[in-house]
C-alpha cells in the first residue's frame, strides 16, 4: 500500500455477516482505521455493526472521500456468484479508493506468496510456498492452499475448502465450503464446485459441478 498505516481510512462496502469477520480481520492488525460501512438497506443506516457506523449507500462515498476516506475493502461475501463482489470492487477503484488486503493475524501465509489487492485472508485459513492469489479474492475461514496454486481475481475459496498443490482457479469462481480440489487440476472462470464436493479432474469455464467425484449438474 502507498498510504503509511497511520493514515489509511477505509470504507467496508457492504454490510452483514461477512462484514463482521472482515472487522475483526483487520482489526486483528490494528493498522487500518475504518471509518464506514456502505450498504443498500435503509432501515441498516445509523446502525452499526461491531461499532462500526453504517454511513449510506454507494451515492456516499464522494462525500465520505472529501471527508478523508482514500481505501476500502468489500464486505460482500458470495454463495455462488462473485458478479456482485467484482462490480463492488471495481466501483470503489472507480472513486479512487485504495483496495487494500486483510489478512488476519491467526492465518498462516508462507514469505514467498502474492496476494493481490484487496484481497482477504481470513482466520485459521493456510496458503503455502509459491501460491498466487488475486485481486478481491476470498480465502475463508480454515480453508488450505497448498504450494504453487493460482487462485485468479474475484474468486472466493469457501470455509474448510482444500486445494492440494499447483491447482489453478479462474476468475470469479467459487469453490464451495470442505470442498478438495485434487493436486495439478485446472478450474476455469466463472465456475461454481458445490460444498463437499471432490474434484478430480480439470473443469472448463461457466460450469456447475458438485459431489463425490464432482460431475457437472448445470
Amino acid at each position: 500500500m502507498h498510504q503509511s498505516s497511520s493514515n489509511i481510512k477505509c470504507l467496508i462496502i457492504g454490510g452483514g455477516g461477512h462484514a463482521k469477520v472482515l472487522i475483526d480481520t483487520i482489526s486483528s492488525r490494528g493498522l487500518v482505521q475504518i471509518i464506514g460501512i456502505l450498504d443498500p438497506e435503509k432501515d441498516k443506516w445509523n446502525t452499526t455493526i461491531l461499532g462500526i457506523p453504517i454511513v449510506g449507500d454507494d451515492s456516499a462515498i464522494p462525500e465520505l472521500v472529501s471527508q478523508g476516506a482514500n481505501a476500502f475493502i468489500v464486505g460482500v461475501g458470495s454463495t455462488g456468484n462473485n458478479q456482485l463482489r467484482r462490480r463492488l470492487f471495481e466501483l470503489g477503484m472507480q472513486y479512487g479508493l485504495e483496495p487494500i488486503k486483510a489478512i488476519h493475524i491467526n492465518s498462516i501465509c508462507s514469505e514467498a506468496i502474492d496476494i493481490g489487492a484487496g484481497s482477504q485472508v481470513l482466520p485459521g485459513s493456510i496458503i503455502n510456498h509459491g501460491s498466487t492469489i488475486g485481486s478481491n479474492v476470498i480465502i475463508n475461514t480454515g480453508s488450505i492452499i497448498e504450494h504453487d496454486c493460482i487462485i485468479e481475481s474475484h474468486s472466493h475459496i469457501a470455509t474448510g475448502a482444500r486445494l492440494c498443490g499447483t491447482v489453478h482457479i479462474g476468475e470469479n469462481t467459487h469453490i464451495g465450503a470442505g470442498a478438495t480440489i485434487i493436486q495439478n487440476i485446472r478450474i476455469g472462470s466463472n465456475v461454481i464446485v458445490g460444498a463437499g464436493s471432490v474434484v478430480l479432474e480439470d473443469i472448463r469455464s461457466n460450469r456447475v459441478v458438485a459431489g463425490v467425484p464432482a460431475i457437472p449438474i448445470k
